[in-house]
């Protein structure tokens, strides 16, 4: 039996006055592959700890189904938690960690053994069954924890960055085979990480935090093309979002955007909506992402000229960072169908369907 969660306006909060969540209110769907991310100390490790039972809810009401389960102990919540540092029993063999949850509960050692051994195929460790976990590499314990969790067949599965132990080559694999686990098991599962990659290649829906409040609930593809504010800009994407300060001015029916050292105009369709929303004459920022920047050896209509003071190379593509547009380099990613090299002057040109406009003051997403 899977199920769907509801949380209702809840709030933790320590008797120093420090608020760690605030206000959170969100569904998660059955089945669900749901990613909390957002910098560290944003409170995303306290709601799953709220999730489990392992911290008290101050304010506000948890559902696991139809149930209200904020003073339901932990052992009593059907979750099984997947943490960062394994917690495996070091005295323990392979097999004896992913029955022991099993074993407490009383179940008959001839359904142990099935489940064990199922998921042990699943996850390609049926060989090491009888080893112990200080004889294991990273990868593998890590298959040893996720196999402790899915042998219980809970409702809902908490992993707190069960990758970040591990190293880089690893995690991305480790990253595709969890994701394809979870598909296949139908487990609504609730993941933190503070790594955007990991949550937009992992995630069906994501869910960014800051300072312990949500700041946007999409789906990966809806919050890299359109972050509700500032922070999902700058926080989603990797290089981040290029961010510009200016203001916005209009001039004979049309609208602009006036950089230090250029103006852009806005397309026709942005701009009716800025008009009608009365926020001509404001202070914006202006996000453009590395790939939406057009740049050109050669002067091409409505270009800016920019120096290009670093050329990272990455095979496929490459990054240059870009000089004398604004105070911070731009960023810009093209691919390798041209030789690009540090200290050349280059024309570069923005897309203009592609940029967004961020108020300077309440920094919210003027274009959504």
């Amino acid at each position: 039996m899977m199920a769907s969660l509801k949380y209702k306006g809840i709030c933790k909060h320590y008797d120093n006055n420090m608020i760690a969540v605030k206000s959170f209110d969100l569904e998660v769907n059955d089945h669900e592959f749901l990613v909390l991310v957002g910098p560290s100390g944003c409170g995303k490790s306290t709601m799953l700890r709220m999730t489990a039972g392992l911290e008290k809810i101050s304010e506000g009401e948890l559902y696991i189904g139809d149930r209200r389960v904020n003073d339901v102990p932990a052992k009593e919540r059907d979750i099984a938690m997947v943490f960062q540092s394994y917690a495996l029993y070091p005295q323990m063999s392979v097999y004896d960690n992913m029955a022991f949850g099993l074993s407490l509960r009383k179940t008959p050692q001839k359904e142990i053994d099935k489940r064990v051994n199922e998921v042990a195929q699943i996850l390609d460790i049926a060989h090491l069954l009888k080893r112990k976990p200080k004889t294991l590499s990273g990868g593998q314990r890590q298959r040893v924890a996720l196999g402790r969790a899915i042998v219980r067949e809970p409702q809902v599965f908490l992993m707190d960055e069960p990758l970040s132990n591990i190293d880089a080559q690893l995690r991305v694999q480790m990253r595709a085979e969890i994701s394809k686990l979870q598909r296949k098991l139908g487990v609504t599962t609730i993941y933190v990480t503070h790594d955007q990659t990991e949550a937009l290649t992992m995630g069906d829906r994501i869910v960014v935090m800051r300072h312990g409040m949500i700041q946007q609930v999409a789906s990966p593809i809806e919050l890299y093309q359109s972050p509700a504010n500032l922070f999902v800009a700058g926080f989603i994407g990797s290089p981040m979002m290029n961010l510009l300060e200016g203001e916005l001015s209009e001039q004979n029916g049309e609208l602009y955007f006036q950089h230090q050292s250029f103006r852009m105009e806005i397309p026709r369709q942005n701009a009716a909506y800025i008009i009608r929303e009365s926020v001509v004459n404001r202070k914006v920022i202006l996000g453009i992402r590395p790939e939406n920047i057009q740049v050109y050896l050669q002067p091409e209509q409505d270009t800016i000229v920019g120096n290009i003071e670093l050329v990272e190379n990455l095979g496929s593509e490459m990054y240059l960072y870009l000089r004398g547009i604004s105070d911070r380099p731009l960023v810009a990613r093209v691919t390798q169908n041209v030789a690009f090299s540090m200290g050349t002057s280059v024309n570069i040109a923005f897309t203009p369907e592609s940029f967004h406009l961020f108020d300077q003051e309440t920094e919210k997403n003027l274009l959504l």
